[in-house]
């Protein structure tokens, strides 16, 4: 399907990546002894993950729905649970990260000079204006986060290089990402499977 799509990733690291957590924590979780116990964990988490997927603050969003939910224990009618789902529109602002995001934007400045320095590139190649990238080279070589007077001093050393990439059309972006896909794939993966393996993720087989 990936290789119809370029939207679709090659493999399953964003499922696998919210599982981590899971597995980092069982051990702290084996005081767990019952069935019923392990059912009501798993339910929490999946509901956990979900919300977290639906860019919703899992530590917001929980005791939201545990309260609604202590208020409808004598109803009949269930259909109030479509509120409640993580992708539901009826939630309140509060469950949503971009509170979150909005706090840590205010308590954290090199965080937030950071997304001003992202959104400022991005405009750059938006606008494709050269001005725009002198500004930002000049600006960032003075910054007193290193990591991004260092970004500057790299973008003013390939100058060349990056005026072209701001004014011309063309781009090897699509390339680039499938060639990052396959050396994530061979970082991952090589000499920890078969070879077997490796061809069923790398070959279209529509067959197989």
């Amino acid at each position: 399907m990936f290789l119809d799509d370029g939207e679709v990733p090659l493999d399953n690291n964003a499922t696998e990546g919210a599982l981590r957590s899971f597995c980092l924590h069982k051990h702290a979780w084996k005081l767990i002894d019952s069935i019923d116990g392990a059912k009501s964990s798993a339910i929490i988490y999946s509901i956990t993950e979900t919300a977290k997927a639906n860019h919703l603050n899992p530590f917001r969003y929980l005791p939201h729905v545990l309260t609604v939910l202590k208020d409808h224990q004598d109803d009949t009618d269930y259909c109030f649970i479509e509120d409640l789902l993580p992708w539901s529109d009826q939630l309140p602002e509060s469950c949503r990260s971009k509170v979150h995001c909005a706090y840590i934007m205010e308590h954290c400045p090199k965080i937030r000079q950071l997304d001003i320095c992202i959104r400022e590139f991005r405009n750059i190649y938006d606008q494709k204006n050269m001005v725009l990238l002198y500004l930002f080279i000049e600006k960032y070589k003075l910054s007193e986060i290193q990591e991004l007077s260092r970004f500057a001093e790299r973008l003013e050393k390939d100058i060349e290089v990056v005026e072209n990439s701001v004014a011309s059309p063309l781009s090897n972006g699509f390339a680039e990402g499938t060639n990052n896909k396959l050396k994530m794939v061979k970082c991952t993966m090589y000499g920890r499977c078969s070879r077997q393996l490796l061809e069923a993720k790398l070959m279209y087989r529509p067959n197989v």
